[in-house]
């Protein structure tokens, strides 16, 4: 399914929180957030220290969907993240 590109533009805008959201209640695929942290290591950032950089849902497959498609999560990184 394609999405208009004024729609995936806003979804991005807000890390991709609505698409995700509505994507997850209608497959039942679980919500996941990719986040970005400068890692002191420490293995218990508060939130406060890590900024979420896309929000997306995934299959236990290792299958990702967000605006951009479906793909696996490899793909996924490389050209998300």
């Amino acid at each position: 399914m394609a999405f208009p590109r004024e729609a995936v533009v806003q979804w991005g805008a807000r890390d991709c929180v609505d698409f995700a959201v509505a994507l997850a209640r209608d497959a039942g695929w679980p919500l996941h957030v990719a986040w970005a942290a400068d890692c002191d290591g420490s293995s218990r950032l508060p939130f406060s220290a890590m900024l979420p950089l896309r929000v997306y849902v995934a299959d236990e497959c290792g299958l990702t969907s967000d605006p951009q498609g479906i793909g696996n999560a490899v793909d996924f990184i490389n050209s998300v993240l």
